[in-house]
């Protein structure tokens, strides 16, 4: 794609046209598909990553800032999101082998239960029990893995906000998901502090 349509389709999607996003996909997802897979070997993973993408694009497209071309940015926002979830992948498996060694008569299909019933509590406590606001900087800190400095930037606020909306939103998750033996060694290992 040349430089000017490229302009223009970012134009577009700044300005909430959702063919713009089609447009992109179309003419982009299979090469990056086809790089993702050779990363993760393994085609659901690589399809969900290149979904996980392009609605990540659609939800940030206010904020979009492409210095180079398109195509160098999709593929460096996929790089990216492939190592997040190989990264998290490696700390799952981490700590269910962590827990499974430490705790005598539990296995690892036990500790992975375990860890999905957490998952769930949180994704709960995250959409009842915090503000819009809350939220949003938690999930940029914990699952887009911004720093602070990083989210202070993009949403116009304070780094010192910032690590105050962390510090009220992590103890909102600990005051609701008690009495978890992980939960601790749950924060420690998938949320590392900036």
């Amino acid at each position: 794609m040349e430089t000017g349509l490229e302009y223009e389709l970012v134009r577009r999607l700044k300005a909430d046209d959702p063919s713009s996003l089609k447009e992109m996909y179309a003419a982009y997802w299979e090469e990056i598909f086809v790089y993702v897979l050779k990363v993760m070997k393994d085609s659901e993973e690589a399809q969900d990553i290149v979904q996980e993408l392009f609605i990540s694009i659609w939800n940030r497209r206010k904020e979009l800032e492409i210095q180079s071309s398109v195509r160098g940015y999709l593929f460096s926002s996929a790089r990216y999101i492939t190592l997040r979830h190989i990264q998290n992948s490696a700390r799952r498996k981490e700590f269910i082998q962590l827990f499974a060694n430490a705790i005598p008569d539990t296995t690892p299909a036990a500790i992975s239960l375990e860890v999905k019933e957490l998952d769930k509590q949180i994704a709960t406590c995250l959409n009842e029990d915090m503000p819009e606001r809350m939220r949003l900087i938690f999930r940029l800190s914990r699952e887009e893995q911004l720093s602070y400095k990083e989210i202070a930037s993009q949403l116009g606020i304070s780094e010192e906000t910032v690590r105050k909306q962390i510090y009220y939103a992590l103890k909102i998750l600990r005051s609701k998901i008690q009495g978890s033996t992980f939960l601790f060694l749950y924060f420690f290992i998938f949320f590392p502090k900036h």
